[in-house]
């Protein structure tokens, strides 16, 4: 299977007010976005006495870095999430099964199975610039 796609870089984010109160439920974010899965895979197809081996999963996509928060404020309430975080790699997809159709190419070897897709790195964190006046 083909790989997944990167995730989109944070954008920037600037906040400039007098008081800034981010509730328990409040989040001011400038996060990554998640990778994606990786592609499907398949088994081939064969015709006669053989095995065959399933097609290995796509890698998931890398996490988008996280981008850049600026916040300058007089008073800052803070009891809930600012973050820059990365988005996380996406996650690989499975490798097909393989098959055995019969014959002395499937008693002497088998059958492979594809192996999974690996899972995506994650996007790097990115910079939160606070300016207290």
């Amino acid at each position: 299977g083909g790989g997944g796609g990167a995730g989109s870089p944070g954008g920037i984010v600037g906040i400039y007010a007098k008081t800034v109160v981010v509730g328990a439920a409040g989040v001011i974010t400038a996060a990554g976005g998640v990778g994606g899965t990786g592609g499907g895979s398949s088994t081939s197809t064969q015709t006669g006495d053989s095995a065959v081996g399933g097609s290995s999963g796509g890698g998931g996509g890398a996490g988008g870095s996280g981008g850049v928060l600026v916040l300058v404020y007089s008073s800052l309430t803070n009891s809930g999430s600012i973050t820059v975080a990365g988005g996380a790699g996406g996650a690989g997809a499975a490798g097909a099964a393989g098959a055995s159709l019969g014959g002395l190419e499937a008693a002497l070897w088998g059958h492979w199975n594809g192996a999974t897709g690996t899972t995506g790195a994650s996007g790097s964190a990115g910079l939160t610039v606070q300016l207290k006046i």
